[in-house]
């Protein structure tokens, strides 16, 4: 198994697998949000190779096998997590003006945007931001999971961070191993519109060390 560490390494001829890894954590959210997988993975593709935003290689270690990716973390301090969404404006300004998408497909987005826009609450400086988290099918129940959890914590507590937030759906299967770990809900969000989609409502997880 080989660890790549995307603040390192260019992790783009990975994006594909990646796309897949993260769209997993959160399908139902992801599909709404960008309409549809293949608008996700493309956009996913883009964003790598392109630091401080969201989706940015430079806050992900993928762990690849002879096979691909895996498993995949993505993660940052706390202090990264507004400006990583706001250059998330400029990044989709940039794809509009060089026409990878139709204006129809951005008009749709930027309205699903302002209604999701508060299912994410700020995370605060002195926490990290686990952002995604994934096994590929192939090495469930392998430790794997257990291996990236523990690359996050040490990240975590090697830069004097208090603890660790993350968000996820609430109908993941995830949520009972992070109430494992110590993680417990902070809040639950739901959008209307999203909800009639079958978006289920979010929920913030606070890890506190």
């Amino acid at each position: 198994m080989m660890y790549i560490d995307g603040r390192e390494n260019d992790l783009s001829g990975y994006g594909d697998e990646i796309a897949s890894r993260v769209f997993e954590t959160g399908a139902s959210n992801y599909r709404y949000q960008f309409v549809g997988y293949e608008n996700f993975r493309t956009l996913i593709k883009e964003a790598l190779a392109r630091p401080r935003l969201i989706f940015s290689g430079d806050a992900m270690t993928a762990l690849v096998d002879s096979q691909g990716v895996a498993g995949l973390l993505s993660a940052f301090s706390g202090s990264e997590y507004e400006s990583r969404k706001k250059e998330m404006a400029a990044f989709f300004a940039d794809l509009r003006s060089a026409d990878r998408f139709d204006g129809e497909f951005f008009d749709t987005v930027a309205v699903r945007a302002r209604q999701c826009s508060y299912l994410n609450p700020p995370v605060s400086p002195r926490f990290y931001y686990l952002f995604a988290i994934s096994v590929a099918d192939r090495c469930r129940s392998t430790g794997l999971g257990q291996k990236l959890m523990s690359i996050v914590m040490d990240k975590a507590i090697e830069t004097n961070h208090r603890g660790i937030h993350l968000d996820v759906l609430a109908d993941n299967p995830a949520v009972k191993y992070y109430e494992k770990l110590g993680f417990a809900v902070a809040a639950e969000i739901t959008v209307p519109a999203a909800l009639e989609q079958g978006v289920p409502p979010h929920l913030r997880m606070i890890k506190v060390f």
